[in-house]
């Protein structure tokens, strides 16, 4: 009876979680882009480039993650403080198939993935980061900018982030 009515409500959990992530994406296809929030910046060479800049935390990540459709060249933080990675692992393992790590500070985030992508990297600025992603993707496949964390040290704030990141895919 017990496992019974754990089924139940892990079962209820996942509709819910599922009703929630339908809901979101119906919104954001909506509503249109948002600055630095799932914002699409440009196709080139059939490679979609994503601004999520304003993904600063695990959880405005994971589900930018979520909402991926395509093989996923993640360009992520590297945050001040821990980040348990292990809220990634699902995503990882099915949709990101190369991690650029911005900054300095990886070890973590390297030891997390490093067995789940077929690339992992790290570069000391946006356009350096932009670079690495533009060789290593491909047609049908979308660069997301989600560093799941802030940049106080290198960046004003999550704006000033994004539009470097912008700017340096205009120049691709």
């Amino acid at each position: 009876m017990i496992q019974n009515d754990q089924t139940k409500i892990h079962n209820t959990k996942v509709e819910e979680t599922n009703d929630l992530l339908k809901a979101r994406a119906s919104s954001v296809q909506s509503f249109g882009s948002i600055d630095h929030r799932l914002e699409f910046v440009s196709n080139v060479d059939g490679v979609e480039y994503i601004n999520d800049s304003k993904a600063t935390d695990e959880n405005s990540t994971w589900y930018s993650l979520e909402f991926m459709n395509k093989p996923v060249v993640w360009i992520v933080g590297t945050p001040d403080s821990e980040i348990d990675y292990d809220l990634f692992a699902d995503k990882v393992e099915s949709k990101v198939k190369a991690i650029i790590c911005l900054g300095a500070g990886d070890e973590s985030l390297r030891s997390a993935f490093h067995n789940s992508v077929d690339s992992f990297t790290a570069a000391s600025s946006v356009s350096e980061c932009v670079r690495l992603a533009s060789e290593l993707s491909e047609d049908g496949d979308v660069v997301l900018f989600s560093p799941a964390c802030n940049s106080f040290e290198m960046f004003r704030n999550y704006q000033d982030r994004g539009v470097k990141f912008r700017e340096a895919v205009t120049l691709l």
